[in-house]
């Protein structure tokens, strides 16, 4: 049923594809989704305090248009595979810690 990664992909740096493709799927199900996740619950939360709507509201909306806007900006600056990789990592990177602080703020200050 399932070929084997030297079938499909034949050439001597399939390996490094199969890396790449490895830590792009990591980034999106294990980091951004868990953070959409969180962030969905915190802006959810009845007791929430006004200060904490907007710019939780803006991280979703860059989580939700992430995709979007990273395809579009790799697109316009003809960037490389392990560039946009890096590029996805930073980005996620800085809306996942975003998120952690909000959280760590919210929790304590209640």
């Amino acid at each position: 049923m399932y070929k084997a990664a030297s079938a499909v992909y034949p050439s001597a740096s399939s390996g490094w594809l199969i890396v790449s493709v490895c830590l792009s799927v990591c980034l999106s199900w294990q980091v951004h989704y868990i953070t959409v996740a969180g962030l969905v619950w915190m802006f959810s939360r009845y007791d929430l305090p006004r200060h904490y709507r907007l710019p939780i509201a803006l991280l979703l909306g860059l989580s939700v248009y992430k995709a979007f806007l990273l395809e579009s900006l790799v697109t316009v600056l003809i960037l490389g595979s392990w560039t946009a990789l890096l590029l996805n990592a930073a980005v996620t990177g800085a809306v996942s810690l975003s998120a952690l602080i909000l959280y760590i703020n919210l929790v304590h200050g209640n």
